[in-house]
């Protein structure tokens, strides 16, 4: 039977605990000679909370039916109609560290995921990574998107990985905040839940309005998340086919149809 005094002691071990992570935390950022600050934007405390939340060990992330690819939901921001929001859930048959090792492969993302030039782990310091995108921009003379993005890693239980990311500085991208969650279900199947919010200077793009610029962005993010299950299920796939193939389960219906059944956050 435990004691008044060893609860006392259990505590007071946890808080040093947390002590020596934030300290070494704090060292490691100075030692890496990299900044590792992010933008606060309107959305960084909803994916705190988000975060928390969903990693919680009674939380559901959801069940897909038998035929259902993935799950979409649609987030706008109110006062802000080009402020995307999305929020994805997929089953992917393969083990938490199958669909970790894909998801920490980031160097080989501008392989895997649509539209990009170049995708590299910039720097690492303890549970937080520097990373650097350069975005393609299919229009003459119009240049590239460069930012960077700020990752924690965190394991809030045994069967699960977080992956929080914010956006280190603003560039034409704004802001950009989310999560990816993925929980052990099986040897065979993880659950994947991912939060993305972002806003940008849409420039030309308005021109096509905001449900083109919705549709684009969802369908970008779904072909990545796709991209991201079929190089787990299949790690002998190059990151090329995985994305080629991925390219085929994007059902362009359900893109189109999540921002029309939007829900509104204030």
């Amino acid at each position: 039977m435990r004691t008044k005094s060893d609860r006392i002691l259990k505590v007071f071990y946890v808080i040093f605990l947390l002590l020596a992570d934030s300290n070494s935390a704090r060292a490691a950022d100075q030692e890496s000679g990299h900044d590792f600050s992010t933008v606060k934007s309107p959305r960084t405390e909803t994916v705190l909370k988000l975060a928390k939340e969903m990693s919680a060990p009674t939380s559901i992330l959801g069940k897909l039916q038998e035929d259902d690819r993935f799950q979409l939901q649609c987030l706008e921001t109110e006062g802000n109609a080009t402020y995307i929001g999305v929020k994805q859930l997929l089953d992917i048959h393969a083990s938490l560290s199958a669909v970790d090792a894909v998801i920490m492969a980031i160097n080989e993302y501008h392989d895997l995921f649509p539209g990009y030039k170049e995708t590299k782990i910039s720097d690492r310091a303890g549970t937080k990574l520097l990373t650097y995108w350069e975005q393609i921009v299919p229009v003459p003379f119009v240049p590239n998107i460069k930012y960077e993005v700020v990752y924690e890693l965190e394991q809030p239980s045994p069967e699960q990985r977080l992956y929080r990311y914010h956006l280190h500085k603003p560039t034409q991208l704004k802001a950009s905040d989310g999560f990816i969650l993925i929980r052990q279900v099986n040897e065979h199947l993880t659950h994947y839940l991912e939060y993305d919010f972002f806003d940008a200077d849409w420039g030309m793009a308005k021109i096509a309005g905001k449900s083109a610029i919705w549709d684009d962005s969802v369908e970008g993010l779904i072909h990545s998340d796709l991209a991201v299950k079929m190089k787990a299920e299949n790690p002998t796939w190059t990151a090329d086919k995985a994305r080629k193939e991925a390219k085929k389960l994007v059902d362009s219906k359900s893109v189109s149809s999540c921002y029309q059944q939007r829900i509104k956050l204030k």
